[in-house]
């Protein structure tokens, strides 16, 4: 997803943004963190992140930080 472009709210995304459960359980078997887990407080109170600052955050974390390299999914509340 382009950084630019907000990040829609969960009910509008479509299926191909989320991770099937069998690759899920999958990864959760390895038992070697690679599903990382980010919870946050809204920005506003239409949008979770109009601006797109945390997707920009999170891009920088999963490509720059060795241990954001290794996340292969995300569970984002």
């Amino acid at each position: 997803m382009d950084a630019a472009t907000p990040l829609p709210m969960r009910q509008e995304c479509d299926a191909s943004m989320h991770l099937p459960p069998k690759t899920a359980r999958e990864l959760l078997a390895k038992g070697s963190r690679q599903i990382g887990v980010l919870s946050y407080a809204w920005r506003g109170s239409r949008h979770p992140d109009r601006s797109g600052d945390t997707l920009r955050a999170l891009q920088r974390f999963l490509t720059q930080d060795p241990r954001g390299r290794r996340i292969k999914a995300i569970f984002w509340e």
